[in-house]
């Protein structure tokens, strides 16, 4: 029932960067990627954002909320995971 985030590709400085407005609002954006962690094991991002959520406590489910996070979802048998990795 909440309204969708809107993103969009700007340039900031001598970047490109995406977007996201938010007004109460919850959504994600998603790409697949196929690499091979052998020849690429790192993974490096940055973000910027105008506030914090007040309240906002990741570590307790009724209170998690933020601004910006980054997920990630791996191929395999999740079955083998215990259920709180799943």
């Amino acid at each position: 029932g909440k309204a969708r985030t809107r993103y969009e590709v700007v340039a900031l400085a001598i970047e490109r960067v995406v977007r996201a407005d938010a007004d109460s609002s919850a959504s994600g954006l998603m790409a697949d990627l196929s690499v091979d962690p052998s020849t690429m094991p790192i993974l490096t991002f940055r973000w910027r954002t105008e506030a914090l959520v007040s309240g906002a406590d990741s570590t307790q489910a009724h209170a998690s909320d933020s601004p910006v996070r980054v997920m990630l979802a791996f191929d395999g048998d999740k079955s083998s995971l215990p259920v709180k990795d799943r």
